[in-house]
């Protein structure tokens, strides 16, 4: 196999390793729309038998025995077992309600290659029909080739049909009599099939974010290391090397200002702001969360302190800072505060850095719970007085596009870092940006 076409079943095989949710569910439904087929539709049994063309008299006598001469006549029989004329004599016999051609359909023969062995099968609706029609066929079929092999003046016919395998016990078969394991089987499989197929289309068109490559391709930003967002307390390793690296972005590792911002989701910024407050807080217990996301106050609602007071009181002169900041099971907090009307004439206002300069003096560490990027205005204000910014990009739902737009939307750092949430499901990635250090 060439290198190309390697790398591309490399590439289907990631496709339906991220998407194997598809093929399951592909066939799952195929197969249930099996077993539902199966339960509507009448069941049909069928009821087999094989037949010998056995050429007695003057036939029998030639260097072959008649055995060419029954093997030629073997394909003409086949199609007369499925004409009208003998589907309407059958019909007469069992006294049925039936017209020839459906009769007809019902009736499948096949010359057994290289013998003179023919096997026929009857289908009908119950099992006492179908043995029972199987056999006055086979008289029928056989007196058919009696009279048509018949010569004027011979006492025995070129050809006849005699009964080797009479009709046995039926099989019950659906859907063109085939039995309803290999219809189920077939069901499945293509099921899985158009699953694998739909996950492929479904890959070509995705635009959406997951590869850690694409992430430092469309940002400029090298991979900075892993957090699981889903976790709240313990504190792996790779949320150790994310700090360890985290802390070069300041200029300073033992303190700095770090915003925390998604396109769209103010509920991945909340997580990944308690995220990095977990991992700081374990080196450092001077650390703060802020919730600056004044509109959906997720950071806020996560805690569960809606009826605190916070960064709206402060910036609104009604609430000291001192007297704002709350003790949680996460450490010191400064919730979204009262509800406003307008949240980015608080945020746009001058009370803001010098709230943020204020918290920089009293905490080592402040993470900030920022508004989306592309539903607010707000985060360019937040980030001028931030050390770094973080962009948490959802693997599989965030867009190259809004990536590249919320990036565009910063302010000009000159260094970036990339940050993946591997314990998101589909996956997180998130992206730092900073203009006070570089990243090794």
């Amino acid at each position: 196999m060439s290198t190309t076409g390697h790398q591309a079943v490399l590439a289907y095989a990631r496709v339906l390793r991220r998407r194997w949710r598809w093929v399951a569910w592909g066939a799952l439904l195929a197969l249930g729309a099996g077993i539902v087929g199966l339960l509507v539709v009448p069941p049909m049994y069928r009821s087999t038998a094989t037949v010998f063309i056995r050429t007695p008299g003057d036939v029998s006598r030639v260097v072959d025995g008649g055995d060419r001469y029954a093997q030629n006549r073997a394909g003409t029989y086949v199609e007369l077992a499925g004409s009208t004329g003998l589907a309407a004599r059958v019909i007469a016999d069992l006294g049925v309600d039936a017209s020839p051609e459906e009769f007809a359909d019902r009736i499948t023969a096949t010359a057994v290659p290289g013998t003179v062995l023919i096997d026929v099968a009857v289908d009908a609706s119950s099992a006492d029909q179908a043995q029972r029609t199987a056999t006055v066929f086979l008289s029928e079929f056989a007196e058919t080739v009696r009279v048509l092999e018949s010569v004027d003046g011979a006492v025995m016919p070129r050809a006849q049909l005699v009964v080797v395998d009479a009709p046995g016990p039926p099989s019950r078969a659906r859907f063109w009599g085939v039995p309803t394991l290999v219809v189920l089987s077939a069901a499945l499989l293509i099921g899985a099939v158009l699953g694998a197929a739909g996950a492929v289309v479904r890959s070509m068109f995705d635009r959406a974010v997951r590869d850690p490559r694409d992430v430092a391709r469309l940002a400029g930003a090298p991979v900075l290391g892993s957090i699981d967002l889903r976790s709240t307390g313990s504190v792996t390793e790779d949320a150790r090397l994310v700090r360890r690296r985290l802390q070069s972005l300041t200029g300073d590792p033992d303190r700095g200002v770090i915003a925390v911002t998604a396109p769209h989701d103010g509920s991945a910024a909340a997580a990944a702001s308690r995220a990095l407050e977990a991992v700081l807080r374990e080196r450092h217990e001077s650390v703060i969360l802020v919730d600056l996301d004044l509109r959906s106050r997720r950071l806020t609602e996560l805690l569960g302190m809606e009826e605190v007071p916070g960064v709206s009181d402060v910036l609104g002169g009604h609430t000291a800072l001192v007297a704002a900041v709350s003790d949680h099971e996460d450490g010191a907090v400064l919730s979204a505060g009262s509800v406003v009307d307008l949240p980015s004439s608080f945020i746009d206002s001058a009370a803001l850095p010098a709230m943020i300069g204020e918290l920089r003096e009293r905490y080592a560490w402040v993470l900030l719970a920022c508004p989306p990027t592309l539903s607010a205005a707000d985060v360019d204000v937040i980030a001028a007085a931030a050390d770094a910014v973080v962009i948490v990009v959802r693997s599989g739902v965030t867009t190259d596009s809004e990536l590249l737009e919320t990036a565009a939307a910063l302010p000009p750092p000159t260094v970036s870092a990339a940050l993946l949430d591997r314990g998101s499901d589909p996956g997180t990635f998130g992206l730092l940006r900073s203009g006070k250090g570089q990243v090794q």
